[in-house]
């Protein structure tokens, strides 16, 4: 199915792929898990190691000859064949982290060192069938199924307005299912008569730690396929387990509670120190549940070829976390909708289609710290933690947005502060023929990081006799700003820097916005810097 908490958070869910780039409105398919490869492998003493490498398939049912059948979904842009790709990618990882998903493997593990011993017929000792003393009959002869159904919802809106109001809302609905079907029916345990005579290592040198639970017993009853097998695809006929191939050098493991100790420990682990910094990040008890395993666990193989490619899957998680925080204090966040880097649980699975509203905010660069300590202190207006426990909150007052992050068990670090506040929807309006009696002229540092973008902006702020106040400026397209009571012009003008200041003014507002309308060809930093002066000292004369 899909997955809701994905130990491995890189990977995006399918609904939420869907909701990105899919247009098909309706849609039902399945998940499934397939071995991509299998083998035996043989150490220098020759103890056989099974080794398997698997992975997620999207597929969808199509009418075939005998009905419905499965089959491979091959259009890449499919949200299901993404989430497919990006699971196997970290499929090494997330097995590690989720116990149900490791043992999945560890039965695929078994599934294969049975198919092989069966292809080439190896005798063995009676001891061997005797490491199980009684199994237990299954009692229900049912494979769980599994589905995960999201329906999504858009209002169109227009000048406050719902669109086609008669319609009523745009709505589609996608489905994930999935479940289990080992397919074990596949492998005839008891087809061959094992005799005595081959096996002489002992169980515990037999399989390295990982690989403790490759042991079948004899006699084990496995239900049989439904018309409908969904979730797992275990089919090992397409390999060819009749020949081995050497194994590498396993390194020392510990088990149960002396791995976590190892991993755990400041001193005197037998983990070399970066082996032991990548198993602390794996098994990560924010994102991974195989704690809970306590002695029962099964530690990771320790082959150098399998460390380094956790350690390049953990490297990856560390940038995606990394990307999250630059874009969280950046202006491009958005709390009502924080973008695919985050959790979709973050967001709203309701949306509505209208135009962007822009923001006002202004990044602050030497804020005052009384007032984001103020701001602090009130609940924050934003506040979400991500799966790997980092805290990310955003707290709004006297004028200011405060932005902070806190790692798990860390302090509160404040990131970035901005102006807060939207532009008005229906500011007042200052009534014409009202006469102004000062004005102020600002500098304050451009946000941004595009060329066209200077390092400064002018404004002038005009105070009426009635106390309404307009802010005025060139905008880098040419085009002039004329605000009347903008709502966050308190905000900005706190982190400005006034450079010029008339108390004394008699003019009509009329005369200065006309003055102030100009031609909207592309305007230079230094031509919008003239024309704040030159506002300015209009007022002034």
């Amino acid at each position: 199915g899909d997955h809701r908490d994905l130990p491995s958070f890189p990977t995006r869910r399918s609904s939420d792929l869907a909701k990105d780039s899919w247009h098909e409105q309706d849609w039902r398919a399945r998940e499934w898990f397939v071995v991509n490869q299998a083998e035996i492998r043989a150490t220098e003493g020759g103890i056989l190691i099974p080794h398997v490498q698997m992975g997620v398939e999207a597929r969808e049912q199509t009418l075939g000859p005998d009905g419905l059948e499965d089959a491979k979904i091959t259009r890449s842009e499919h949200p299901l064949v993404k989430y497919a790709e990006a699971f196997t990618h970290n499929f090494d990882l997330i097995a590690e982290r989720k116990s149900s998903v490791f043992h999945l493997r560890e039965l695929a593990k078994a599934s294969v060192l049975a198919k092989y011993l069966l292809d080439t017929q190896v005798e063995m000792e009676d001891s061997w069938f005797e490491l199980i003393k009684e199994v237990k009959q299954m009692t229900k002869m049912e494979i769980p199924q599994l589905w995960n159904q999201r329906t999504s919802s858009q209002v169109n809106l227009k000048d406050g307005k719902i669109l086609d109001a008669e319609n009523g809302m745009d709505m589609g609905t996608r489905g994930v299912y999935g479940g289990i079907s080992m397919g074990l029916d596949k492998f005839d345990l008891g087809a061959t008569t094992m005799q005595p005579g081959a096996g002489e290592a002992p169980y515990s040198l037999l399989f390295s730690a990982a690989d403790r639970g490759a042991v079948m017993a004899r006699g084990v009853v496995t239900p049989p396929s439904l018309m409908e097998p969904r979730g797992v695809d275990l089919n090992l006929n397409k390999f060819d387990l009749t020949q081995t191939v050497v194994a590498g050098e396993a390194g020392e493991v510990s088990l149960g509670q002396a791995f976590w100790s190892n991993v755990d420990c400041k001193q005197g682990s037998v983990f070399k120190a970066e082996d032991k910094e990548l198993l602390a990040a794996v098994f990560d008890s924010q994102l991974s549940d195989r704690r809970e395993d306590g002695e029962l666990f099964v530690p990771p193989e320790m082959r150098q070829v399998h460390l380094d490619r956790l350690r390049a899957l953990v490297k990856e998680e560390a940038q995606v976390a990394a990307g999250r925080k630059q874009h969280f204090l950046s202006e491009d966040f958005a709390a009502a909708a924080p973008g695919p880097l985050f959790p979709s649980s973050w967001g709203s699975s309701f949306d509505l289609a209208q135009a962007a509203v822009p923001t006002a905010g202004v990044r602050c660069e030497q804020p005052d710290q009384q007032a984001v300590a103020r701001a602090m202190k009130t609940a924050a207006a934003f506040d979400k933690t991500a799966e790997d426990g980092t805290c990310f909150r955003v707290y709004r007052a006297d004028g200011l947005e405060v932005r902070t992050t806190r790692s798990r068990d860390g302090e509160e670090l404040v990131g970035a502060v901005f102006t807060s506040g939207l532009e008005p929807v229906a500011a007042c309006q200052a009534a014409t023929g009202e006469r102004i009696t000062k004005a102020v002229e600002y500098v304050e540092k451009a946000s941004g990081t595009q060329k066209t973008v200077p390092d400064r902006h002018y404004y002038v702020v005009f105070e009426t006799e009635k106390g309404d106040r307009i802010a005025t400026e060139k905008r880098a397209d040419g085009t002039i700003a004329w605000r009347e009571n903008p709502s966050d012009l308190e905000a900005r003008n706190k982190l400005a820097k006034v450079i010029n200041s008339v108390d004394k003014c008699d003019f009509d507002i009329s005369d200065i916005k006309a003055a102030a309308c100009g031609g909207s060809s592309y305007a230079a930093s230094s031509e919008r810097k003239r024309f704040a002066h030159g506002i300015f000292q209009k007022a002034k004369a």
